[in-house]
């Protein structure tokens, strides 16, 4: 199978967060294209083991982004990266999803389920519905950000 290039992926999905991997196959990728990014059943998975982002709404503004970011306690200095983040992460799509790794990445900035205990939750199912609401969110990357060291490498995409 011919592999996409990165730029390929982004104009059938719509980002690159959206790809789940610049190498993923042509099938795969129009598969996903064609579920509109829906896959309740998690299906879809590309050959690196990454299922393709659902983005799902509703969807934030930048602004209301930049205000979840700095109530979360995140410097002045970071918050435009955040936005960035956020945007490349979700779309600002609160009820956004992703599955790498086998962990579900959830909400507006794709926390993973890796951090469930770090961000005080007991259930996993508590946890997901909860990243689902941005403010609360924006406060569990915060706590992913100081548990790298006051540092954004858990993202890659910005």
């Amino acid at each position: 199978m011919k592999k996409l290039t990165a730029i390929a992926c982004i104009a059938a999905l719509g980002s690159l967060a959206a790809c789940g991997s610049p190498q993923q196959t042509a099938e795969s990728t129009i598969q996903s294209a064609q579920t509109a990014f829906y896959d309740p059943n998690n299906e879809l998975e590309d050959d690196s083991g990454i299922r393709p982002l659902a983005t799902l709404g509703p969807f934030i503004t930048a602004n209301e982004v930049r205000a979840h970011v700095r109530n979360a306690g995140f410097p002045n200095s970071l918050v435009e990266t955040l936005v960035r983040i956020a945007q490349c992460e979700s779309s600002f799509g609160i009820n956004s999803y992703a599955w790498g790794g086998g962990n579900r990445h959830t909400g507006l900035f794709q926390i993973s389920d890796l951090h469930r205990s770090s961000c005080g939750y007991s259930s996993l199912d508590s946890f997901r519905n909860n990243l689902t609401d941005p403010a609360k969110n924006a406060k569990c990357a915060y706590v992913v950000y100081v548990e790298a060291g006051y540092s954004l490498r858990p993202w890659d995409c910005y």
